[in-house]
């Protein structure tokens, strides 16, 4: 009998854990990001209204190692002209809100900053 309860209990404590990371996953507050434009892409979505992807190198840290990553950042609705401007080189300084796509982190650009 108290080996089931523990099970139950285990079960319930990983279903917590799992709901907690989905929800910050969600909850993700704006941050500031700054990095160089690798590639722009425009297009237009299923319902027509244009958005603007741009691969941005950011460059990160592991374990002390220095890397740069390519990261998508999506310009949607009003923002979508302002990503038409950025080229390739150019240096993308934003304020975005991270969230998962596809099991990668991608980044929903809110505002330009100069």
């Amino acid at each position: 009998m108290n080996h089931r309860r523990l099970i139950n209990f285990a079960i319930s404590l990983a279903m917590v854990f799992v709901l907690a990371i989905a929800t910050l996953a969600i909850c993700a507050e704006p941050v500031i990001v700054s990095g160089t434009v690798q590639s722009v892409t425009q297009a237009t979505d299923k319902n027509g209204s244009p958005y603007v992807r741009a691969i941005v190198g950011l460059e990160k840290k592991l374990s002390g190692v220095s890397y740069t990553d390519s990261v998508p950042f999506m310009f949607f609705g009003p923002s979508a002209q302002q990503g038409e401007s950025l080229e390739a080189g150019a240096v993308l300084k934003c304020i975005a809100k991270p969230r998962e796509y596809q099991g990668r982190t991608s980044y929903t650009v809110l505002k330009l900053l100069e």
